[in-house]
């Protein structure tokens, strides 16, 4: 009995093991596809990565990590004014969308979500500001660097555009640079003179502008390669003169910083006539490696230059020599149409953009104040005497019929604020010149473009010319 037990017993025990070798697979590849099944109702998650780089050709190359459980990607491009669109949905961790689509100035986001058959995930958000340009400018188109300097070139847009305020902002885009070897550029515009030669600088643009400087790196050091002038007063950074077309007996003035890699010991400015003869000539020490160029205004005396054509020619030395740094030509004529005078005045007004302000120093260097700004934007643009302060402008547009409306603001004309219990008339206060499209131009600390609507205040307009 014990012998069969024991044969029975290991003859179940077969049977048991036998059966668990047969079916345990299963279960496993059950409970395996169970797992599954439970995952696939599961919601992505969130890529942990999400920019943008742009190519050469001007496109916006968007990139994102994979997510676990995704099955497609959905990206969405919300605009300034809020519409929404969806730009793509497929597969791929990446988009290319074409510049020329963003034609809006303000805010663009991207949403990218993951998602599957079951549900979608958060939502990564990227999102940076725009501007839709009439044109862009770059700081310099040529210059020379001598081996292991380096020189910061700067991209604006021009000040065409509606917004022009927003050349302050930098355009979106890339640095790159023809020939590494000769020079590199970083991500900000900082190109480093790295061997001798040749190449080009250039900023691409998400909307498909692109600019160039050309760079030469000289075997043997150059004072031209050692000193330049970094103009970055107004948007297109292209003339160190201020104007191209001044009135005869008025200023112009020179804008831009001197910069040098050792000393600048002396800067140098000829005006020569159609002639080519030497009608103006003024000198000055200087002593620093960097010299503001704007507080030259009354320095210069462009106001004894007769009618007619002229070029200016500006030289700098240091140790290693002297060097020509600008070279422009420009016109000394009449009071310009009145039709012309107040984009004139506008035009004067923008070239002050980063003075400083002084109510005590007005007139002297370089400093202004609100009302010192108008009036001297009115005499370079129309030729045209106003008062000195805010409250008596406006009362010799009253006096004169000279007072306009609102709606009828044309660029050239005068804001006023006022409405202060400050004993003035009409409560005065501030004063500046009507750029267009809602703009003004005025002493905001630093002096610059802003909207009419800065403050809230009694308002008041002018058109005194």
């Amino acid at each position: 009995m014990v012998m069969r037990r024991g044969k029975g017993f290991i003859v179940a025990m077969i049977m048991v093991l036998a059966f668990t070798m047969c079916f345990a697979p299963s279960f496993a590849v059950a409970s395996d596809e169970g797992s599954k099944t439970t995952e696939a109702k599961k919601a992505p998650g969130t890529a942990k990565s999400f920019s943008y780089d742009i190519s050469s050709k001007g496109e916006m190359e968007f990139s994102w990590s994979k997510v676990k459980r995704a099955t497609e990607y959905v990206l969405v491009r919300k605009s300034p004014s809020g519409d929404r669109v969806t730009v793509y949905r497929g597969k791929h961790r990446s988009y290319t969308e074409d510049g020329a689509e963003l034609d809006q100035t303000g805010t663009y986001k991207y949403y990218l979500r993951a998602q599957n058959n079951a549900a979608a995930g958060k939502t990564k958000t990227l999102a940076f500001s725009y501007v839709s340009p009439d044109g862009m400018y770059i700081s310099q188109e040529e210059m020379t660097i001598n081996k292991g300097k380096s020189r910061k070139l700067h991209v604006s847009w021009g000040i065409d555009s509606p917004n022009l305020f927003a050349y302050e902002n930098a355009p979106m885009g890339k640095w790159k640079s023809s020939d590494t070897d000769v020079a590199t550029v970083s991500s900000s515009g900082k190109v480093k003179a790295v061997g001798h030669g040749e190449c080009d600088i250039t900023f691409y643009d998400v909307a498909g502008y692109h600019k160039t400087c050309h760079v030469s790196v000289p075997f043997f050091g150059r004072a031209a390669g050692s000193m330049y002038i970094e103009n970055l007063k107004y948007a297109n950074m292209e003339s160190l003169l201020a104007s191209d077309e001044m009135i005869k007996g008025r200023q112009n003035r020179l804008n831009g910083t001197l910069r040098s890699d050792t000393r600048v010991k002396r800067f140098t400015v000829k005006i020569y006539d159609e002639s080519g003869d030497t009608e103006l000539k003024y000198s000055k020490k200087i002593g620093s490696r960097s010299y503001d160029l704007t507080k030259l205004n009354n320095a210069i005396e462009f106001n004894d230059l007769s009618k007619g054509n002229k070029t200016i020619k500006v030289w700098a030395s240091n140790s290693r020599g002297k060097a020509l740094l600008y070279e422009h030509d420009f016109k000394v004529g009449g009071t310009p149409a009145r039709s012309e005078k107040g984009e004139e005045i506008v035009k004067w007004g923008l070239t002050r953009r980063g003075d400083p302000y002084s109510q005590p120093r007005r007139g002297e260097l370089n400093f202004t104040d609100c009302s010192w700004l108008v009036r001297w934007s009115y005499k370079q643009g129309a030729n045209k005497s106003i008062p000195y302060t805010a409250a008596t402008q406006y009362k010799y547009c009253v006096r004169h019929h000279k007072t306009v409306k609102r709606k009828n603001l044309k660029p050239g004309d005068i804001v006023f604020f006022g409405g202060w219990n400050n004993g003035r008339y009409k409560g005065i206060y501030h004063a500046a010149v009507y750029v267009g499209n809602g703009l003004i131009v005025h002493t905001a600390r630093p002096l610059r473009v802003t909207s009419i609507n800065i403050w809230r205040a009694k308002k008041y307009y002018g058109r005194p010319y």
